[in-house]
């Protein structure tokens, strides 16, 4: 499906017709049901993997839809395989490869970063669609215009900007598209991709981003790169760059700073019971490593004997979180990497940040045994 159309009939989502809803979270929000049933006369919906190529057929007419999921990017290719990223596109934004002149189709390919859905027009459906809605015409004059500032500040990238300014422009694009993990952005993106979106080398990618890393700007890792001073990053931005106003302090930045820095192990979950952060003094404590914890169920540090029993606690603490410490009067366990067990004491509370509530539990090994974790990261208090 490189061509970024359904492999087969089964790849189709949605057959017509599309209820209007699917347009309530797009630039196509305003039209009322009349106009959106209009417009989504004979559209459909589909799955592109990431790295595949989206509406990439260069026969007229051209190809135009909405992402619905997903985040993508549009790049020209040099005759020698260099490529250049232009813009970077997320979830509810137009897509296309016209140019919005008559019967021209751009040469600017566009790639789906991470997995994409799509909502695909009908080519006849759009073209009466934007003869007689204003709205719909407008929205996609709106967005011509937003492709052409992309393009101007691509220009001005590359003829005076630095390689700081082109990684940082990328850094912050992707980081947005990608969304924040507990108060810091994170782009998922290698050294390689970071070359091919700035159009320059792995190595100058390679110096720049080890400098920004002994700067405290960023810390990088296997295949991500994370945001520690937003607003610093956005600095380094040229002039003719407008993402610097996007970029606003997160107090949890520095909130996470002080948890890494704690002498206790520090396991902070998500709703869904899912580690987002943990400080090393947890992967010494539990014999896991930061990275292996990340995004693992927090029952991985219980006793399997209570592991079911603490689900329910854990849903029960969610719906009226408030701080206190676990297990006052009956003795708590937790469960290393290899299958140990050791005596705890452990504390619960709750953050607010963007991405929803947050529990935080913070854990001490105690020098006597017992035999179970269940209130520490959501059971129910003892006194």
């Amino acid at each position: 499906m490189t061509d970024g159309s359904p492999a087969s009939d089964t790849a189709v989502l949605e057959a017509p017709p599309i209820d209007p809803a699917i347009l309530g979270s797009t630039r196509l929000s305003a039209l009322d049901e009349a106009a959106a049933r209009e417009l989504l006369a004979d559209a459909r919906t589909y799955e592109v993997s990431t790295g595949e190529h989206i509406l990439a057929a260069t026969d007229w007419p051209a190809r135009v839809g909405v992402l619905l999921e997903g985040s993508v990017r549009w790049y020209l290719t040099a005759a020698d395989g260099r490529q250049l990223t232009v813009r970077y596109g997320r979830a509810g934004e137009l897509i296309s490869r016209r140019s919005d002149a008559p019967r021209e189709v751009s040469p600017l390919r566009i790639q789906a970063i991470t997995s994409c859905r799509v909502l695909e027009f009908d080519p006849d459906a759009l073209l009466r669609a934007m003869s007689s809605i204003p709205a719909v015409a407008m929205a996609f004059v709106n967005d011509f215009s937003l492709r052409l500032q992309d393009v101007y500040s691509t220009v001005a990238d590359t003829a005076f900007g630095t390689m700081r300014q082109r990684v940082a422009r990328h850094l912050i694009a992707l980081a947005e598209a990608h969304g924040p993990t507990f108060g810091r952005p994170r782009a998922i993106v290698t050294q390689q991709q970071l070359a091919d979106g700035t159009g320059s080398s792995r190595e100058a990618v390679a110096r720049t981003l080890a400098v920004l890393r002994d700067e405290e700007v960023i810390r990088t890792g296997p295949g991500f790169v994370e945001i520690i001073d937003g607003r610093r990053l956005a600095s380094f931005l040229g002039e003719w760059r407008t993402e610097a106003h996007q970029i606003e302090p997160d107090l949890s930045f520095e909130a996470e700073r002080l948890l890494e820095a704690s002498p206790n192990a520090v396991v902070v979950v998500d709703r869904d019971g899912r580690i987002v952060f943990a400080n090393e003094s947890a992967s010494r404590v539990f014999g896991w490593s930061v990275r292996d914890l990340l995004g693992r169920a927090v029952e991985v540090l219980i006793p399997e004997t209570r592991r079911e029993t603490h689900l329910g606690h854990r849903t029960t603490f969610l719906t009226a979180p408030h701080p206190r410490p676990m297990g006052l009067g009956r003795d708590l366990v937790g469960r290393r990497e290899d299958g140990s067990e050791f005596p705890i004491a452990a504390s619960l509370t709750t953050i607010d940040t963007r991405d929803g509530a947050l529990v935080i539990a913070t854990v001490v090994e105690l020098p006597s045994r017992s035999n179970g974790l269940i209130g520490a990261l959501g059971g129910s208090p003892s006194g």
